[in-house]
């Protein structure tokens, strides 16, 4: 068992005299192994797990770094889009929590003396907020968190059914989910862009390459091998076949991109102009692509 613990206060403020302008966090690692024999001599178990959380600040600097941004322009834009379009875009400066759990479980069976047998599963379940945009005034809306989650399984068999041939056979399942959703919006919120007066920018809404954004690939191993000693040699053959399917859904801009001048426009409604993409069927999962590929090995 293992757990580890640090936050801000045990980091340096300055380097060389200059300020390093690291803000309020903290991080909290923590997990444990342990294995043993569930049947003596015959069959063991091992498992671990491990836990990741960290509270950090969502935006990547102060708002005194975003050029031709003022915390008063953050505040209107907030209180424009609170009382004018019915919905929170969040603030400038917060926090959020990011995650990441990995458990590993594993059998060893060792069926005879001539066979053993080898099962394992594993899973990892991250979560992690992103701001693509540091130079600009995003605000917590227009931030997205990245979700991806593992899940892969396997068992092998290894056989020795003489003093001259031996086998094996594998057989592998790997899924991987990638979700990539604006944070704390709707599904149907579109991505805004706001122009200040002092030439900066604020983001707020969906972000717009998170309005159709899905990744999900999955593999499948199958693998037989056989070795027979031959006098000083070793005649090897055997068989492998993977099979990959990814599933890609990517449309951005298919919930709109609305860009206002200003900060006056914005509170008057008045549009500069909008970017919008989607499928010819106007239904963003109309665009998803499929792929699938299957290759055999013979040796």
């Amino acid at each position: 068992v293992y757990a580890f613990q640090t936050d801000d206060g045990w980091s340096g403020s300055k380097s060389k005299g200059q300020d390093l302008g690291i803000q309020a966090f903290s991080e909290d690692v923590y997990g444990g192994t342990l294995g043993g024999p569930i049947i003596k001599d015959k069959l063991f178990f091992f498992a671990a797990y491990e836990k990741f959380e960290t509270d950090r600040p969502s935006n990547t600097q102060t708002i005194d770094d975003i050029a031709g941004v003022s915390q008063a322009d953050v505040d209107r834009a907030r209180s424009i889009f609170i009382n004018e379009y019915g919905f929170d875009p969040g603030p400038f400066a917060t926090t959020d929590t990011d995650e990441d759990e990995k458990i590993l479980l594993k059998l060893d069976w060792y069926i005879n003396d001539a066979h053993r047998a080898v099962m394992s599963y594993q899973s990892a379940d991250g979560d992690v907020l992103f701001d693509d945009f540091p130079e600009a005034a995003i605000l917590q809306s227009n931030r997205y968190n990245i979700n991806e989650k593992l899940d892969a399984y396997s068992f092998h068999l290894f056989s020795d059914w003489n003093d001259r041939l031996s086998t094996e056979f594998k057989f592998g399942k790997k899924e991987v989910e990638n979700r990539q959703i604006s944070a704390g919006v709707g599904p149907f919120t579109p991505d805004f862009a706001i122009n200040t007066i002092g030439g900066g920018l604020i983001g707020a809404g969906g972000d717009r390459f998170r309005h159709a954004n899905e990744l999900d690939n999955e593999s499948t191993l199958f693998k037989f091998k056989a070795d027979y000693e031959l006098d000083e040699h070793t005649l090897t053959a055997g068989w492998e076949q993977e099979e990959y399917s990814v599933r890609n859904e990517f449309l951005p801009f298919s919930r709109g991109q609305y860009v206002f001048g200003s900060l006056d426009n914005l509170e008057n409604r008045i549009v500069d102009f909008v970017l919008y993409g989607n499928s010819n069927s106007g239904v963003a999962k109309d665009a998803e692509a499929n792929f699938s590929l299957t290759v055999d090995s013979f040796y």
